[in-house]
């Protein structure tokens, strides 16, 4: 995982984010993270919603976040 889809992934931990729990960024997060975002759901990690700025963990995604803490 890189460096910036890391950064995407402690923000889910510092959540607590649950899977299936949206997660609502604020724009400019959103913007300066819109690269690494694409790629955790390209990998399956991350689903975007239909709101804006809004993403969920799918059971991958909090597998990944689970293995950060344990890690970290």
């Amino acid at each position: 995982m890189t460096t910036a889809e890391l950064k995407v992934m402690e923000i889910f931990r510092f959540y607590s984010v649950a899977p299936y729990q949206m997660l609502c960024l604020d724009s400019k997060v959103q913007h300066e993270l819109r690269a690494p975002l694409d790629q955790l759901v390209q990998r399956g990690l991350i689903v975007r919603e239909d709101r804006h700025n809004a993403y969920h963990l799918t059971m991958s995604g909090y597998d990944a976040v689970k293995s950060l803490l344990q890690s970290g």
